[in-house]
């Protein structure tokens, strides 16, 4: 039998860390979380990039933003497939991140059924 997805959220602010580890974690997916963009890259790089099937990262955070934690993980692995979870990325910004090979977007705030729909959709 396979495993669950592994996913790895990323985002500063502590309730929607955990309200999206347990929304992913009940829907039988194993979860990391990181706290910022560096804590991210070094999570992403401990799991080995192979394992994570997918990073959903909030792209306002202290130290290094959604942009810069996106390319860090690209250095580490080119094929690695991020959704932005962000409640105030300026359109522009996106469309780079997804010209740049990011996935799409969800919404802040979203309902538990939009951010478990997108995540399914992400991982097909």
């Amino acid at each position: 039998m396979a495993e669950h997805p592994l996913i790895l959220v990323a985002d500063d602010e502590y309730f929607l860390r955990l309200r999206s580890r347990d929304t992913l974690s009940e829907a039988g997916y194993r979860v990391l979380t990181a706290v910022d963009g560096k804590d991210c890259v070094e999570q992403y790089r401990m799991a080995g990039p192979e394992a994570v099937s997918l990073v959903i990262l909030d792209y306002i955070m202290p130290g290094m933003d959604g942009t810069e934690t996106f390319f860090e993980l690209r250095k580490l692995n080119p094929a690695v497939r991020v959704l932005v979870h962000s409640a105030s990325i300026e359109p522009e910004k996106l469309k780079a991140l997804i010209a740049a090979g990011a996935l799409g977007s969800i919404p802040k705030p979203t309902t538990r059924e939009n951010f478990l729909a997108l995540v399914e959709a992400a991982l097909r």
